[in-house]
């Protein structure tokens, strides 16, 4: 609800790279959503991947287009990236726990 799209609001202005990795069809809210908050050039910070496939390829792509645009190694063994997922098994996925220096967050829906 409202809470949740405050905590991406924050988050999503709060850093100067951020990207979204999703499954959702609706990447044009997605997008509407960003841009309306502050994000620049959402369009191309939202990295649509379909069901069944692993959403490292994207994330290693957005890692690597970042470090360059900031000037450092393509090298993602000297990035750092934060990804939130609400599902286990999209955080225990093999090739996204294989990255190089992505911490791995649970987000959780349930309120205590």
């Amino acid at each position: 609800g409202a809470r949740r799209r405050s905590l991406a609001r924050r988050i999503a202005t709060s850093h100067r790279e951020t990207h979204v990795v999703t499954r959702n069809r609706h990447v044009a809210d997605i997008v509407a959503f960003l841009a309306h908050h502050g994000v620049r050039d959402a369009a191309s910070k939202v990295h649509s991947v379909s069901r069944g496939e692993s959403k490292a390829g994207a994330m290693r792509a957005a890692m690597a287009s970042a470090a360059a645009r900031g000037g450092k190694t393509e090298n993602l063994a000297e990035a750092e990236a934060v990804f939130v997922d609400d599902s286990i098994a999209e955080l225990m996925d093999e090739e996204v726990a294989a990255i190089p220096g992505l911490t791995r967050v649970l987000f959780s829906r349930v309120v205590a």
